[in-house]
This record gives structure tokens, C-alpha cells and sequence, in this order.
């Protein structure tokens, strides 16, 4: 791809599939927090700069659906982990670019979007979060074309988001000034810490 992309360009998916088994199997992304939801709190962010926007989730689907998003299921076995959820929104995906977050980080920069285009524009290639002091995994963009051999590496058995970036290039783009922004929450005391 050697033309400049734009926001147009970019599909977020919305990663809110996970089992919450850290947190008494609750779904994370309908959890509220100054009356309002997780996912309210990230999409009220994403539609400021993005247009298509994908929820991968695996429960509550009703609750999801109310956003106007599509709601996409695994289409694998539940409990397969992020890259079941990306993969499974691969049909659902018309656009070059794919833009993936989780639900559980709600306080991530609102200028996400466009400093991760930037860096793709720039590189051309798989662009991932680096807070400072680790890459976030689940803070990426990447080519739409990349889809097939993600899914060939899902075959295989591999569920690492980490690993297969390990298999690809990648940019870590800088985001070490903003490093709590990218605080998820994975158990009952962050979330106590988050509301604080």
C-alpha cells in the first residue's frame, strides 16, 4: 500500500468477548463507572474520529446491539482468546485498515486513532502501542491483508497476539508519556483502583 491512508480507511474493533474470569465472570465492557459504561466511555472517543466501528463480543449481545455497531460472535469455540474475536470480525471488515482495543482500558488517549495512522503511513507496516515500559498487544493497527496469515497461525494452535507480531514487522509507536492511559482493568482491585 503505497498511497496515504486516511481515518476512512480504518475498521476499530472493539475487542469485548472476554470471559472476565479474573473479575467473577463479569462482562466487563457493560461495568459502569460515573454512570456510564466501559464501552460507552471508549465509543463516545472512537466516534470522534472513526466511522466503522465492529463490538466483538460473546455475551450480552442485545445490550452490545443497542450501540448500532455490529455485534460479531466468535465464530470459533468461546474462550479462544483476542485473536478468535479479530479474526471472527475478518468478513465483517471492507476497509485496508484494522484499528483493534480492548473494552477494559478506557482511559487510552483520544488521539489513538490518528497517531497510530500516522505511524502506518509512515512505516507501512503493523503498528503497536508501547506505553513506556511494554508493548500493549491489544492496542494495534494492521493491514487488512495480514488476515490470512494471522488465521493460518489461529490453525495452527496459536492463540498469542504477541507472538505473532513476533512473526511480523512491526513499529512500536511511542506513547510512554501517556503510560497510564493504556491501565486495563483485570480484576476486582483495579477496577476499584480505575474508579478511584
Amino acid at each position: 500500500m503505497n498511497e496515504e491512508c486516511t481515518m476512512e480507511d480504518i475498521t476499530a474493533v472493539l475487542l469485548a468477548g472476554g470471559q472476565g474470569s479474573r473479575m467473577n465472570f463479569v462482562n466487563k465492557g457493560l461495568i459502569q463507572i460515573n454512570h456510564q459504561t466501559l464501552i460507552e466511555t471508549i465509543l463516545r472517543k472512537l466516534e470522534t474520529s472513526l466511522s466503522n466501528i465492529i463490538i466483538s463480543a460473546n455475551n450480552d449481545i442485545e445490550q452490545y446491539k443497542q450501540f448500532s455497531y455490529p455485534v460479531v460472535i466468535d465464530k470459533f469455540s468461546e474462550a479462544q482468546g483476542p485473536l478468535s474475536g479479530i479474526l471472527s470480525c475478518r468478513s465483517h471488515i471492507k476497509t485496508p485498515l484494522v484499528l483493534v482495543l480492548p473494552v477494559d482500558a478506557p482511559l487510552y488517549p483520544e488521539n489513538y486513532p490518528q497517531r497510530m495512522l500516522q505511524s502506518f503511513n509512515q512505516s507501512k507496516t503493523t503498528c503497536v502501542v508501547n506505553d513506556g515500559t511494554r508493548i500493549q498487544n491489544l492496542f494495534m493497527l494492521f493491514e487488512a491483508c495480514l488476515f490470512p496469515t494471522m488465521e493460518d497461525y489461529f490453525q495452527q494452535g496459536n492463540r498469542s497476539i504477541k507472538h505473532w507480531l513476533d512473526l511480523n514487522p512491526y513499529q512500536a509507536v511511542d506513547f510512554k508519556h501517556e503510560s497510564e492511559a493504556f491501565f486495563n482493568i483485570n480484576s476486582l482491585e483495579e477496577l476499584a483502583v480505575l474508579k478511584k
